[in-house]
């Protein structure tokens, strides 16, 4: 299902799996590449 959000340019999704790599898997690059992503709408 993520995948789905995520390809669909769902921004909340882009902020889960941001936070979700940056945190929990410990890989900044992805994580900052999504909450970039999820930046570009109302999550600041």
């Amino acid at each position: 299902m993520m995948e789905s959000l995520l390809a669909a340019n769902n921004l909340d999704a882009h902020y889960v799996k941001g936070m979700r790599e940056y945190f929990y898997f410990d890989n900044h690059f992805l994580g900052l590449h999504h909450l970039r992503l999820a930046s570009k709408g109302d999550h600041k």
